[in-house]
């Protein structure tokens, strides 16, 4: 069975329009925007089987690029900011922080849509050595990135934790570290707990949202310039990559295996790991919120309590200079069948 095949299933079974998964063979593009780059968050895993189903569907064609090419993002790559104030993307994915960072730094981007609606990071730990709320740090040793450092300073300011009686040691993204001695437990994101656990270790994870942290993941940016200059370009892109979210939301497996088996092979992924993945984070994307406004919707509260997030890590910014999801909100308006 094709890829396109069991989407249309899949999108039959749940009741879907078949729309959003025409063969791309039968798509007439109403307009001619070429080709752009998306830079992706991290590696090619399922965070981004979104923008795979969009080409795999043909919904990027059908909105009108020739050609989406995606750049792998994360420990390897650039950050999303610099590669479009370079010139090296057209749009890319970020995060609160990091946007509000380089815009302090003379950048003007905006976030135009959020994946996740809540934070994925995790403090994950071993279950015979458990670490089950934030009063549990205390005493313990946390690996924690350097690309992490905002998020875990503002997560122990809401939960008035004292830095000094944690011993923090940095982490590389190697989740065995808490296997080995390295450390008790390390601030991860989304899945670590859930992939140990597959491998038969027994560890377990909290949610950073749980216990105070508000703070959005997997954001679509775009400079000012963009936004204002481009806006039917990217009204078109937004189309094509809520349609591709749609299909992959519908079609788990499908998405799972076109990221293991074409965009992420050379990464020797595990399907059933990237399953668990997807399985996981589809509960940060699909929310009571979204299920009303559409994917990558936030509302206004949600906005600011970002902002509130942001002061506490160090970085004073506003709504208004930080996000604009006024073009989602008008593909919404006109097509309030992606909802």
């Amino acid at each position: 069975m094709t890829l396109l095949h069991g989407l249309k299933r899949a999108a039959i079974a749940a009741g879907l329009s078949l729309t959003a998964f025409a063969a791309s063979s039968s798509l007439v593009a109403a307009a001619d925007f070429g080709d752009i780059t998306f830079h992706l968050s991290w590696a090619k895993n399922v965070q981004a089987a979104g923008a795979y189903l969009a080409e795999e569907t043909g919904a990027f064609r059908e909105s009108g690029f020739n050609n989406v090419e995606l750049v792998a993002g994360g420990t390897a790559g650039i950050p999303a900011t610099t590669a479009l104030a370079t010139g090296k993307a057209w749009i890319g994915v970020s995060d609160p922080l990091s946007v509000a960072s380089a815009n302090a730094e003379g950048g003007d981007f905006r976030i135009v849509a959020s994946l996740y609606q809540r934070s994925p990071y995790t403090i994950v730990s071993l279950k015979d050595n458990p670490i089950n709320k934030p009063e549990d740090l205390i005493g313990k040793t946390i690996a924690v990135s350097n690309t992490s450092e905002g998020v875990w300073n503002a997560f122990l300011a809401i939960n008035n934790l004292d830095p000094s009686q944690i011993t923090r040691v940095p982490f590389n993204n190697d989740i065995t570290i808490i296997t080995t001695g390295g450390a008790d437990a390390y601030l991860g994101f989304t899945v670590g707990g859930a992939t140990l656990r597959s491998r038969g270790v027994e560890a377990q994870e909290f949610y950073l949202s749980e216990f105070g942290l508000e703070y959005v993941g997997e954001a679509l940016i775009a400079p000012k310039t963009t936004i204002e200059g481009e806006r039917d370009k990217l009204k078109a892109f937004l189309t094509a990559w809520v349609k591709g979210w749609k299909a992959a939301l519908a079609a788990p497996d499908e998405a799972t295996r076109i990221t293991v088996e074409k965009y992420g092979k050379d990464q020797n992924y595990k399907f059933e790991e990237q399953l668990l993945y997807f399985d996981i984070q589809s509960r940060f994307i699909e929310t009571d919120e979204t299920k009303e406004n559409g994917i990558g919707t936030l509302t206004p509260r949600a906005q600011e309590a970002n902002i509130a997030f942001l002061k506490l890590a160090g970085t004073e910014t506003t709504a208004d200079t930080l996000f604009d999801l006024s073009a989602l909100d008008e593909v919404y308006a006109d097509n309030p069948d992606l909802k």
